[in-house]
């Protein structure tokens, strides 16, 4: 309640607690780190204002060494060498790589993927970097008898696996929750204020919705679309091979989401029933490569963001659909409970997305011959949202009947 949500800004604005993500609408949660010495006061106060709540863990330092490993904030990025790339805000090198057998061949069909625009997500970066790996053997292995190999290497793939490169690194070394790039707080502000959300940087209609201005809060989008170089670099590059792609997937985590536009409004695209229709062969994909080792009895919920978290502008799956015109764009929140990870999972968990894309590849009759528009305006139909909803019943049952 608002009455709620007044208690929590009170210390955030004391900087007693960092809210370390936004409240999802279906469930009205929000996550919150705490200093453990004034637990006590923080507690009483969640009961005497009626706030269920529950401590994930107490001393998060050895939550993140349990999970993740110790090593984790030893990684030398330097070793990653890609074929094109441009700079962050902090001049580090954003990556993006080209796998294809078309050469330069104007009519190829491809796929783009990107993960890791929010630096705290490593389950997602690391999924990208997996992708890469995966796409790589399947290329290298020449002929084979596996119809989903040949279905892969008939499409471009460009794959982008950490866009945030200034935020990683920060989350490595000073704050393993940072979200936004390394944007320099204002002048007199904390470090807390530093930074863009870059998922809330883009030009998109609407992109001033679920955003904020206030520079210190988690959702702060930038003083203008597109000011920052992270964002510009993918706008430059998709727009440089729009006409090639077909399908727009931006990776990230947590939660079991298969995204689809729009974001910024509750109103979904004219050709929601054909976004929906790649987003099925998706979630099957998922479910063939689902292992033990993951988050059992799980499914990914399919649907727009609005109506399944919140509406939020300024998204780059929005721009890719509105104004790169690629009509097939959607947003993944992997499987999780969690920004930190068990290290065991990462593996089976990026194996899941691999499963997926090659899903999307063995059905090109769905997309490989869509053209790229340049959507103007949202359709309000009150029928998409049942057939959504039909449709993840429909996957339900599936889902229960293979013991998923």
């Amino acid at each position: 309640s608002d009455r709620h949500f007044k208690v929590i800004d009170k210390w955030s604005s004391n900087s007693l607690c960092k809210e370390i993500e936004e409240v999802r609408s279906y469930d009205g949660k929000i996550q919150l780190l705490c200093p453990f010495d004034r637990f006590g006061k923080i507690e009483e106060d969640l009961k005497r204002f009626g706030i269920i709540h529950f401590v994930l863990t107490k001393d998060v330092g050895r939550f993140i060494r349990d999970n993740e490993g110790a090593d984790s904030t030893r990684r030398d990025l330097s070793t990653m060498t890609w074929k094109e790339f441009v700079g962050s805000i902090e001049k580090r090198k954003i990556y993006a790589m080209k796998i294809s057998l078309s050469l330069n061949k104007t009519d190829a069909k491809a796929i783009w993927v990107d993960s890791g625009i929010h630096s705290r997500e490593w389950s997602a970066i690391s999924t990208g970097t997996y992708i890469l790996n995966k796409l790589m053997e399947v290329f290298k292995a020449g002929k084979t008898s596996d119809k989903y190999s040949n279905y892969v290497k008939n499409i471009d793939w460009y794959v982008a696996p950490l866009l945030n490169p200034d935020g990683y690194v920060y989350t490595m070394t000073k704050n393993r929750f940072w979200r936004r790039n390394r944007r320099s707080a204002p002048a007199g502000k904390p470090d807390m204020c530093a930074g863009v959300d870059l998922n809330r940087n883009f030009d998109t209609d609407g992109h001033y919705a679920g955003t904020s201005t206030d520079q210190c809060s988690i959702l702060y989008r930038g003083p203008f679309p597109e000011s920052e170089p992270e964002t510009r670099a993918l706008v430059k590059t998709i727009m440089k091979h729009k006409e090639n792609i077909r399908i727009f997937i931006t990776i990230h985590s947590y939660g079991g989401y298969w995204l689809t536009p729009w974001a910024h409004t509750y109103h979904l695209p004219e050709d929601y029933l054909n976004i929906n229709r790649v987003g099925v062969h998706a979630i099957k994909g998922a479910l063939r490569g689902y292992t033990k080792m993951s988050y059992p009895n799980s499914s990914y919920k399919l649907g727009s963001v609005s109506q399944l978290l919140y509406v939020c502008g300024g998204t780059s799956m929005d721009w890719a659909k509105m104004k790169a015109g690629i009509q097939l764009a959607y947003a993944l929140e992997m499987k999780g409970m969690f920004f930190i990870e068990n290290k065991t999972n990462i593996i089976p968990l990026a194996e899941e997305i691999w499963s997926a894309l090659k899903e999307i590849a063995a059905h090109p009759e769905d997309w490989a011959d869509l053209n790229v528009t340049t959507t103007k305006k949202n359709s309000a139909m009150v029928l998409l949202p049942l057939c959504s909803l039909l449709w993840s019943i429909v996957l339900g049952f599936y889902f229960v009947w293979v013991g998923y």
